[in-house]
């Protein structure tokens, strides 16, 4: 874990284990969030007991780690694997995420389909939200989130699938995008698929806009077979920017984060962008 000053100073916080099965953790694939006391918290994919942690370092020295979670694996019921996106806070201090795997095991076996969980930042017993059934077309609920969470006003979450759906148009879904109420139940907001209209595997993390819209990006097929940049309509519309010049900007796996001006900038990665290193770009309204 590292730190960029603003003056371009490079700093060294905290570096993993690179072993096999690391208590503190391996592999971090999301970002970090801090408290309001300087400490941060992240999720690494593996290490743990094999199947990724959840984790708080403290700014003090070097930096002190301490695991406040370590998931038992895919087969378990807890989670496994939390990939890309970010925790959140809630009001009381809680952590909530998602994993990519593990939760159902009789979903896409012995894997699992995933999970939405909460941890206490002070550590302790995680408690699962919601655990991901969407292997099979009958089931619509989506399955393997890879990016974050997002709260609204009343206490609900948002997040993505990259896979699942049930069936659109007669071919497998693509993903979904889903709210979870406080009580745990889901609804289905969207789903996606290989069409030339939005596309699909959405990966990244939602950003609600000051309109109140959602937005995120796909990951695979639409018009040019890169993805896509969506709008998500309260009413439940859509409106979409492909991204037109995959030879150039590559397929955008993140989400996206927007200016005061309304700008919206994201990344695009992968063998399509311009000498294979990826990209950033803007998105003006």
């Amino acid at each position: 874990m590292f730190k960029v000053a603003s003056d371009g100073a490079y700093s060294s916080l905290y570096s993993f284990c690179g072993q096999t099965n690391c208590t503190d953790g391996k592999a971090p694939a999301g970002g970090v969030i801090l408290d309001a006391s300087g400490n941060l918290y992240g999720t690494t994919s593996a290490g743990g007991n094999g199947y990724g942690t959840v984790f708080k370092l403290s700014p003090q020295g070097f930096g002190t780690e301490t695991v406040l979670y370590s998931f038992l694996g895919a087969t378990s019921s807890d989670g496994s694997s939390p990939m890309y996106g970010s925790l959140i806070f809630d009001a009381f201090g809680n952590l909530y995420g998602t994993t990519a795997y593990g939760g159902d095991p009789n979903c896409s076996p012995p894997q699992g389909c995933g999970t939405v969980f909460k941890v206490p930042s002070s550590g302790g017993t995680e408690t699962v939200l919601y655990r991901f059934e969407g292997n099979d077309i009958s089931n619509q609920d989506g399955r393997n989130p890879l990016g974050g969470l997002i709260f609204d006003a009343a206490g609900n979450l948002y997040g993505t699938t990259s896979n699942g759906g049930g069936l659109c148009n007669g071919q497998p879904c693509w993903g979904t995008m889903f709210k979870l109420a406080p009580d745990g139940h889901e609804t289905i907001l969207s789903t996606y698929y290989n069409s030339t209209v939005g596309g699909g595997h959405p990966e990244g993390t939602l950003l609600k806009g000051a309109n109140g819209y959602l937005y995120n990006t796909t990951s695979a097929g639409a018009r040019y077979g890169a993805g896509s940049f969506i709008e998500h309509w309260p009413d439940g519309h859509t409106a979409v920017v492909d991204f037109n010049f995959p030879e150039k900007d590559g397929s955008p796996y993140a989400g996206v984060i927007a200016d005061p001006s309304g700008n919206f900038y994201a990344v695009g990665a992968g063998i399509g962008a311009h000498h294979h290193f990826g990209a950033v770009y803007k998105i003006s309204p």
